[in-house]
């Protein structure tokens, strides 16, 4: 679904952006979130992080370094090679972030394994499905295991080698 966004023509990504927006506004309704956010999916996906992430960082890295990567390529021209694969690795990390966001989607909704790969492979089918179906109740917010307690010294050194970790990807691009 990712994929059809890159195309020029717009009768090939507007029939699945309406889809997903459809889609997110039922079940950011079902989440008890607001619905307003359903109309840029990033928006939407950001609202259901909140729920299905522990910490949101799961939700702007990917995010942030999607938007730069696919602006970077923009810049470039869409006659440079470099262009299309900027554009494809943005595409890969923000499908990873939503592999993970939709599998975890699929289990705060009680649905198996099978349910959430398949809400993972064909997003527009499943979400559909997640949307209207009748039985489909969230369960609420998932109950992470507590965190390994760790001392001022090292949440620290953690913090300082995320952001310098992300400040090497952006200086990359």
């Amino acid at each position: 679904m990712l994929a059809t966004y890159l195309f020029r023509d717009y009768t090939v990504w507007t029939i699945p952006l309406l889809i997903q927006i459809v889609c997110y506004y039922r079940i950011l309704g079902k989440m008890g979130k607001r619905r307003y956010f359903a109309i840029i999916p990033l928006l939407g996906d950001m609202g259901m992080s909140t729920d299905l992430f522990r910490y949101m960082r799961s939700f702007w890295r990917p995010a942030v370094i999607t938007i730069a990567m696919f602006l970077t390529s923009r810049y470039l021209g869409m006659d440079n090679i470099y262009s299309y694969v900027m554009a494809l690795v943005a595409l890969i990390v923000y499908g990873v972030f939503l592999a993970r966001l939709y599998w975890r989607l699929a289990r705060q909704f009680g649905k198996s394994k099978w349910f959430g790969l398949g809400l993972i492979l064909m997003p527009i089918i499943f979400l559909i499905i997640l949307a209207f179906g009748k039985k489909n109740v969230y369960l609420g917010k998932p109950v992470f295991p507590p965190e390994k307690p760790r001392s001022p010294a090292e949440q620290r050194i953690r913090k300082v080698l995320v952001f310098v970790v992300s400040a090497a990807e952006l200086a990359a691009l």
